[in-house]
């Protein structure tokens, strides 16, 4: 556990730069702190070092990158040491917290394990991102596409939670089908005993 947790986090310090509950879609808050970190970096003219990426054309994968990686660093505030040696979280070259799991061997790159995300609102953002941009796909291929880059404690069970709650297009396709009545007894003419040609009726009209 020593290998796998070398930082020992004391009393977490949870930080709240922006109210993630104030938005619906991941797009959304991304571009939003982008902005805010564009206007920084035009004001500061470039004096804050991790800034400087940021430019007035075009967004670049460099902006969207050092956006996302401060949402990370902002929901893994609350990471507590027994989370750490639980999970098996090491830290990357920026101070984000990472899943390693039993893929260490397979992969000695850090940086290319998935961010270590807990439950809350930017998972639910999240999830709702990749559920969506999948096509409304399963849970199982949902979560397969999504712990690529993010991984959140109790995946699968989690995903199926928040797409019962927040997906209406699949509530749609979940719901309890509709329950075929019984069928209503017989009438008296269908059941009654009769002899042959009792009941017989003449077709005036030929065929037709």
């Amino acid at each position: 556990m020593g290998l796998l947790a070398e930082e020992e986090i004391q009393s977490p310090e949870v930080i709240t730069l922006i109210d993630v509950t104030r938005f619906s879609s991941l797009l959304k808050l991304t571009k939003t702190i982008l902005y805010v970190l564009r206007f920084i970096a035009k004001i500061s003219k470039d004096k804050i070092k991790n800034l400087k990426d940021f430019s007035r054309d075009n967004f670049t994968y460099k902006e969207y990158e050092k956006t996302t990686q401060l949402l990370v660093r902002m929901a893994q505030s609350s990471i507590t040491q027994k989370e750490i040696e639980h999970w098996g979280l090491r830290k990357d070259q920026n101070g984000i917290w990472r899943c390693v799991g039993r893929l260490r061997r397979m992969m000695p790159q850090i940086e290319d394990f998935p961010y270590f995300i807990k439950k809350g609102k930017l998972a639910e953002l999240i999830v709702k991102y990749y559920h969506e941009n999948s096509f409304h796909a399963s849970v199982h291929y949902t979560w397969t596409k999504m712990r690529q880059r993010y991984w959140i404690p109790h995946g699968r069970a989690y995903i199926k939670k928040i797409l019962r709650k927040i997906c209406r297009g699949c509530a749609m396709w979940v719901v309890t089908p509709f329950e075929q009545p019984d069928f209503p007894p017989y009438p008296t003419a269908r059941i009654t005993a009769t002899r042959p040609f009792e009941i017989t009726g003449v077709d005036l009209f030929g065929q037709l």
